[in-house]
């Protein structure tokens, strides 16, 4: 067996593990659930890939090759080689294994210093005047109130990948039909497709140019994309909501 992706996020892995056997592809699933029910362990994408996250791994090792060029359609893994077969970008791989910042430098602890006697002057100070006024009668307060704490939510965090080709596809379909911009070349983060592909000067000049480009999701399989194409001269930019579901992907307006 060999491993084809991993993630934090054991719906994600799941999910992985029933598209490749859709396809007819043996998979297993390993530090997947415990038992047989709804308990999910909880997870950051702030963290680490280790070897104790959910993953998927090919039965077969004829299948391989097929799983990956599934999942790189899917936009779930980059188009170069993955150490682990997460869909997580190359810089965020590097980021997680950087070490950990270094202690402030000496100029910032002269400040942090300087800051604490200047608080400890400005107290005495004030210690000194409260004792040279009169002793006043207290009087009683009642005491304040606990402010209500409101929930804190943390958002999912997104990350920038590779445009999925048959995202850029559907899309660039979708804004041909409803901007009737007929003989269009369509470009995917700045390189043409791979049907597409042609002399730049024909390309410019005979045909509209739709652009797909800087594709963020957060690995559940919605996101969101930016469509950049000419109409009339004048350049038209506009972000999309999709979601893919299967193969297919959905365009929300």
């Amino acid at each position: 067996m060999r491993q084809i992706f991993t993630s934090a996020r054991l719906e994600t892995v799941e999910g992985v593990a029933k598209l490749l056997q859709d396809a007819g592809i043996a998979t297993r699933i390993r530090n997947g659930r415990s038992y047989k029910g709804s308990y999910s362990r909880g997870f950051s994408y702030r963290d680490a890939p280790s070897a104790s996250q959910p993953s998927v791994w090919v039965v077969h090792s004829d299948d391989y090759a097929n799983a990956r060029q599934l999942l790189r359609e899917a936009g779930l893994l980059e188009p170069g080689p993955q150490s682990l077969g997460s869909f997580a970008t190359a810089g965020y791989a590097a980021a997680a294994g950087q070490a950990p910042a270094k202690k402030a430098s000496t100029p910032a602890r002269i400040r942090a210093v300087l800051l604490v006697g200047i608080g400890a002057v400005l107290l005495m100070s004030a210690f000194w005047q409260q004792q040279k006024k009169p002793a006043m009668t207290p009087t009683p307060r009642s005491a304040p109130q606990p402010a209500a704490r409101s929930p804190i939510t943390e958002s999912a965090a997104t990350y920038i990948v590779e445009t999925p080709p048959a995202l850029a596809r559907t899309l660039a379909a979708h804004i041909t039909a409803k901007h009737g911009l007929e003989n269009a070349c369509l470009l995917r983060d700045g390189q043409p497709m791979n049907d597409e592909a042609m002399p730049a000067p024909t390309c410019d000049q005979n045909r509209h140019l739709i652009h797909i480009r800087d594709y963020r999701t957060d690995g559940s399989g919605s996101g969101e994309v930016e469509a950049i194409w000419q109409r009339d001269g004048k350049p038209q930019h506009t972000r999309y909501r999709v979601r893919r579901e299967g193969y297919d992907w959905q365009i929300a307006d």
